[in-house]
């Protein structure tokens, strides 16, 4: 795993694959809680509901027109601590690389 793939999930970033988590997941041997991403999450959904809003179709802009950013997008919660180093995850992760 590169180094700054291993940054992307540290900061949470959204464009990190899921099998880079799961490799970090596997390494913090956390690799169990996969599962309860499929599970069924009555309260999550219920909040979820609860503050979805109906709203009008937006007008098209223009094609000349820059197109604005989405003021409404949630950002990313922040990155927890797991008390491993960047480093010693990274050594970790490349020595149970089966590509060697």
């Amino acid at each position: 795993m590169a180094r700054k793939t291993l940054a992307a999930v540290e900061r949470g970033a959204s464009g990190v694959t899921i099998g880079a988590y799961a490799a970090v997941l596997q390494v913090l041997q956390l690799e169990g809680g996969l599962d309860l991403l499929a599970a069924d999450d009555a309260l999550g959904r219920a909040l979820q509901d609860k503050t979805a809003t109906r709203t009008r179709a937006r007008r098209r802009a223009p094609v000349d027109a820059p197109a604005q950013p989405d003021a409404t997008a949630p950002e990313p919660p922040p990155a927890t601590t797991t008390g491993i180093s960047t480093d010693a995850l990274l050594d970790v992760l490349r020595a149970n690389d089966p590509a060697k």
